[in-house]
């Protein structure tokens, strides 16, 4: 019964996904958290190509965590790495600080990411570089 119940909520999932344009994808650790939703089309800008997207940053601990921008990167299909930032006309605390997110609570943030070229984004890893401590 638990399989066919399995089965059954795994197809919902893909069904659900399949019908958005944009990519998901899931980081975890023994801490938090993070889901993804990235457009696929970038902007091409001055700087590089501009990723757009939607994080939920999720602490599933019991007690409070920290969380910065600055540790979360796109590692992409030609081994380029670029960190987070939000989507806002000036810099916030998260980008460049870490900020506490309550037991069993989330963040949730607009976010984009700058390449020197386009990416293929099924071909990303969504990483944290900071230890747990």
């Amino acid at each position: 019964m638990k399989l066919d119940f399995m089965k059954i909520l795994i197809v919902s999932i893909l069904l659900i996904l399949s019908c958005s344009n944009n990519y998901k994808t899931n980081f975890i650790n023994q801490k938090m958290r993070i889901q993804l939703d990235l457009n696929p089309e970038p902007s091409l800008k001055e700087n590089g190509y501009f990723y757009y997207g939607h994080i939920v940053v999720t602490n599933i601990t019991n007690s409070e965590i920290k969380y910065s921008n600055q540790y979360l990167m796109i590692l992409s299909d030609d081994n380029s790495e670029t960190r987070t930032n939000v989507d806002s006309p000036a810099s916030i605390t998260v980008d460049f600080s870490e900020v506490e997110i309550k037991a069993k609570q989330s963040l949730e943030l607009d976010v984009y990411w700058v390449f020197e070229n386009k990416i293929d984004i099924k071909k990303i890893a969504l990483i944290y570089k900071k230890s747990i401590d």
